[in-house]
């Protein structure tokens, strides 16, 4: 940005599939959008939406959803490999420990996608009992895989 000033740029804490990192962010001072918006806008899921100093790329948490699905691996374990990755260059010490705001973040980024899949994008509606569950395809739903007059069908 041709506006923004060296002076306002953040340390920011990045978690990614290689590692935690840290990085200077300059925010755009053309946008209206706030720090999280930008972030977002860079495929980065910030920890917080006031002032954020953490953040987790796409990528990491869509990996570690892989990896949870596929191999079981829990959220702690999966972080601990991430900060192992990191120390191997670095001091293990002087690696920041993110992993409460990992969790929620992980937490959260799992909500929205899971509203995502179920057609509600707006997350801040309240939701009915129900109403994010996959419908089994093969139990028997009238009108769709069961006759309308199922019920007096002699061979049922």
């Amino acid at each position: 940005c041709p506006r923004s000033h060296p002076a306002d740029s953040i340390d920011i804490t990045i978690l990614h599939t290689t590692g935690q990192h840290v990085t200077r962010f300059r925010p755009c001072a053309c946008s209206e959008k706030e720090l999280w918006e930008q972030l977002l806008g860079v495929d980065i899921w910030p920890a917080t939406h006031k002032r954020p100093k953490t953040g987790f790329t796409m990528e990491v948490l869509r990996h570690q959803r892989c990896f949870n699905l596929r191999s079981k691996t829990n959220l702690k374990e999966y972080y601990d490999a991430l900060v192992d990755l990191t120390s191997a260059a670095e001091d293990k010490t002087s690696v920041p420990y993110v992993y409460d705001q990992f969790r929620l973040g992980f937490r959260e980024h799992r909500a929205l996608a899971t509203h995502m899949r179920a057609g509600r994008p707006d997350a801040t509606a309240p939701l009915t009992y129900g109403e994010l569950c996959v419908v089994c395809p093969t139990c028997p739903h009238p009108g769709v895989n069961l006759p309308h007059n199922w019920e007096r069908d002699p061979l049922k």
